[in-house]
């Protein structure tokens, strides 16, 4: 059970026989004890005869004091940490009075909490001494030699993972998602039973939703694919259940954007520039809506037969040609938005009567933003006020009338939205009695 290059932190009682029962069952290389002036007399005698390499005493004045025993047994951390060589910290205080006993496993329970001061290749390990009790001839209610064990609690990470994951889920609802793995990782990796199982599942959510906002469509899949699986493990969790119906959203709209469907590439666009804009990442966002109303210009020149790669101006009457030649002054060999968008508006389509409305002059203005900017062919940064501008006025009035002139459900957009994840306590605790799936 126990390796070498081992640390012990023991908050002794009065009895030195359980002290040395600990101390031989344990077999620390190192020692440090949280002394207080009624056991620090019998340190020495504890440790005589046992192969300990080195021991300290920390001292603890005030015995009712928990800030007291916190500081020492973070002072005790540090000097084992200083050793270099200890992996395992062993916590045993058993028999010391209530207080310090509570102070001592809280603080180690915590631990993980401050990895900055324990190191991540230092593990805690929580001991208890159990033994048999029973009323003796004087009446008096005590415990019978010989019968004594030692036990070792669940990982403090474990018992309190859900402080950790916490932090884990507010990252996760900013869309800091490479953030959220990097704490969900270690609490699946260092918890038990249902909640390593949930952890898994929202590391793989995290990093789902990381690939999808970067585009790696494929590999966004696989990992939700493999939330699912995790979490249906789980789903008597309730608020499980409603993270898995939305994954299962995700997963059909994700496949349609590795089969390339055209009307889900414009949704998704804009959904990703919401969540930068969010960020406040405004180049970015402004980017992707650009993006988002050119595909919608495509997708509707393609309903008059033009691919805006190589248009084909045969598919069209001449006298929309000869007014969209006037305009630009040639025919050019291939579109782009303001083209696209100017050629809509000569075949009299919904689109284009949309952009109309909004008056081409203005369109072109709104246009300029993107294009002047850094991610474009500029240097000047977009504002938030820019991108609201954008947003507002150019690609929500021509996004509604897409929707409407294609019939396509608002349902639809929802599926390429990140869900957001309910507090630790309700994906925890808050259990379903009765649910049929």
């Amino acid at each position: 059970m126990f390796l070498m290059n081992k640390g012990l932190i023991m908050a002794p009682g009065l009895d030195e026989f359980m002290a040395r029962f600990a101390i031989e069952k344990i077999k620390p290389d190192y020692i440090a004890f949280l002394a207080t002036e009624a056991t620090i007399n019998y340190i020495p005698a504890m440790v005589k005869g046992l192969n300990v390499k080195e021991y300290r005493t920390f001292f603890i004045k005030d015995i009712f004091s928990t800030t007291e025993t916190i500081q020492e047994f973070f002072n005790a951390i540090n000097w084992i940490k200083e050793i270099g060589t200890v992996k395992n910290i062993y916590i045993e205080a058993t028999n010391c009075i209530t207080v310090i006993e509570m102070s001592t496993y809280i603080t180690a329970s915590i631990l993980d909490i401050f990895r900055e001061v324990l190191g991540e290749d230092i593990k805690v390990h929580l001991l208890y001494i159990h033994a048999s009790y029973k009323i003796k001839e004087d009446g008096v209610f005590g415990e019978v030699r010989g019968t004594e064990k030692l036990v070792e609690l669940e990982q403090p990470i474990d018992s309190l993972s859900f402080v950790l994951a916490l932090e884990g889920i507010v990252a996760f609802n900013l869309q800091r998602y490479e953030q959220a793995t990097k704490i969900f990782t270690p609490l699946t990796n260092n918890t038990t039973g249902d909640k390593s199982i949930l952890y898994r599942g929202l590391t793989l959510l995290s990093i789902g939703y990381e690939q999808w906002d970067k585009m790696n469509f494929a590999d966004a899949l696989k990992s939700l694919e493999e939330v699912k699986i995790n979490l249906e493990k789980v789903k008597y969790f309730e608020s499980v259940l409603g993270v898995i119906a939305k994954v299962d959203d995700n997963i059909n709209t994700i496949k349609k954007l590795i089969n390339n469907s055209k009307m889900s590439i414009i949704l998704d666009l804009y959904s990703n520039a919401l969540r930068r804009m969010n960020e406040n990442r405004f180049d970015d966002a402004l980017a992707r809506l650009y993006a988002c109303v050119e595909r919608i210009t495509q997708f509707q020149l393609e309903k008059y037969g033009i691919d805006t790669k190589i248009p084909d101006y045969s598919k069209i009457t001449s006298e929309v040609i000869d007014k969209f030649k006037k305009q630009i002054g040639f025919l050019p060999t291939e579109l782009e938005l303001k083209k696209n968008a100017l050629l809509l508006l000569l075949l009299d389509d919904p689109v284009g009567k949309e952009i109309e409305k909004i008056k081409y002059n203005t369109f072109l203005g709104l246009v300029s933003v993107r294009n002047n900017s850094i991610l474009a062919h500029g240097i000047k940064p977009v504002t938030k006020e820019n991108f609201l501008n954008f947003k507002e006025k150019l690609i929500e009035p021509i996004l509604r009338k897409f929707f409407e002139t294609n019939n396509i459900p608002n349902d639809e957009l929802k599926n390429h939205v990140h869900l957001k994840l309910e507090s630790i306590y309700q994906l925890l605790y808050k259990k379903v009695v009765q649910f049929n799936v």
